[in-house]
C-alpha cells in the first residue's frame, strides 16, 4: 500500500471523529448522570434527611472525566483558551507559527500529565488504594487524567493539521463575505 501523508489525515480524521462521537457520548451519559445524583441526594437530604454521602464521591469524580473530555473536544476545534484577537488578526503563515509554538508547548504538559498520572495510577494499584465511602479502587478515577491528557494530545495534533491544511485564511474570507454584503 502505498500511502501519503494527505491519506493518512483523511484516516486518522475520520478515526477521531468516532473518538468524538463517543466524547460527546459520554458527555451526555456523565452529564445526565451527575445532574440526577446530585438532584436525588438534595432531595432526600431535604425531604427524607437522608444524606448520599457516597455521591459526592461519585460526581467530584465524573467531574472530573467530564472536564477532561471536554477540554479535548475543545482542543479539536481550536478552542481552548487563546489570545484569539492576536491569532484571528494575523496572516495565515503567523497562525501555523503561533499554533506549532503553542502545540508544542501543550504537547510537553500534556504527556507530563499522562506519565505522572499513569505513575500515580500505579502507586495506587501496589498500594490498593481505596475512596474513604465506597471503598472503590482510587485508580479508576486517577485514570480519568491520563486518558484525558491522551486525548488532548489527539485532537490537539488533530486541530494543528487542520490549520496546516488550510490553503487560505477563513477569516480573510469572512471578510470578504462581509464586504460583499455592504
Amino acid at each position: 500500500m502505498n500511502f501519503v501523508w494527505g491519506d493518512l489525515m483523511k484516516v486518522f480524521t475520520k478515526i477521531m471523529d468516532v473518538v468524538a462521537k463517543i466524547e460527546g457520548l459520554i458527555l451526555i451519559v456523565t452529564g445526565l448522570m451527575t445532574t440526577l445524583i446530585t438532584f436525588l441526594s438534595v432531595v432526600g437530604r431535604k425531604t427524607a434527611w437522608y444524606k448520599f454521602t457516597w455521591s459526592e464521591e461519585i460526581v467530584i469524580n465524573v467531574f472530573i472525566l467530564m472536564i477532561m473530555v471536554g477540554c479535548a473536544l475543545a482542543a479539536r476545534e481550536g478552542g481552548l483558551i487563546s489570545l484569539s484577537l492576536v491569532f484571528d488578526a494575523v496572516p495565515l503563515k503567523a497562525k501555523k507559527v503561533i499554533a506549532t509554538l503553542s502545540s508544542i508547548i501543550s504537547f510537553i504538559f500534556y504527556v507530563i500529565v499522562v506519565k505522572t498520572g499513569f505513575d500515580k495510577v500505579a502507586q495506587m494499584i501496589a498500594s490498593d488504594k481505596r475512596t474513604s465511602i465506597l471503598l472503590w479502587p482510587e485508580w479508576i478515577f486517577m485514570l480519568f487524567l491520563p486518558v484525558g491528557a491522551i486525548l488532548l494530545i489527539l485532537h490537539s495534533f488533530e486541530y494543528l493539521m487542520k490549520i496546516y491544511s488550510l490553503k487560505e485564511d477563513p477569516n480573510k474570507k469572512a471578510e470578504e463575505k462581509e464586504e460583499a454584503k455592504a
